[in-house]
């Protein structure tokens, strides 16, 4: 006996393929379209021999983790920020990421992180008096797509 699959992303086909195993691996070049959609559906049917009975369809989803809330900051001493905020509840969340620039209207990436991990409050030191540091935080789940970053903040650096 085997199974035939067929994945769906945004309702349009994607991918069809005959497995024997009683459980379905998703092929990786549908990994990256699944990680921006979030959400995709799965055809199975059974066969056996010529015979292909019990079509079953199965939305799977996974809802991106929501903005962290009470974002607060501070510059307790010269050259020295923290900022906190309240955990999200989310089942597979990963981490939280802060980035951070010294020019308001900046794109988040690997050159401005600044700190990713579990824990909902960080400081950094070593940052310039006076300036101000303008920020943005993301909660990550395994899925890392489709995530929505909180509205820029700043803090003055005493």
């Amino acid at each position: 006996n085997s199974y035939t699959v067929q994945l769906y992303l945004g309702g349009v086909p994607q991918d069809t393929f005959t497995t024997y195993a009683p459980y379905i691996v998703i092929p990786s070049q549908l990994v990256d379209e699944y990680t921006i959609a979030r959400a995709a559906q799965v055809r199975v049917s059974a066969n056996a021999g010529s015979i292909t009975t019990g079509i079953a369809t199965d939305t799977v989803t996974d809802t991106a983790p929501a903005v962290p809330s009470n974002i607060t900051t501070s510059s307790p001493s010269t050259g020295n920020l923290t900022v906190s905020w309240d955990a999200v509840a989310d089942d597979d969340l990963r981490e939280y990421r802060l980035y951070a620039a010294a020019s308001s209207g900046f794109t988040p990436s690997v050159s401005n992180l600044t700190y990713s991990g579990t824990a909902t409050s960080v400081s950094v030191g070593g940052l310039p008096s006076a300036a101000t540091i303008y920020m943005q935080l993301v909660a990550v789940d395994y899925i890392e797509g489709g995530l929505t970053y909180s509205t820029e903040f700043s803090q003055v650096i005493a």
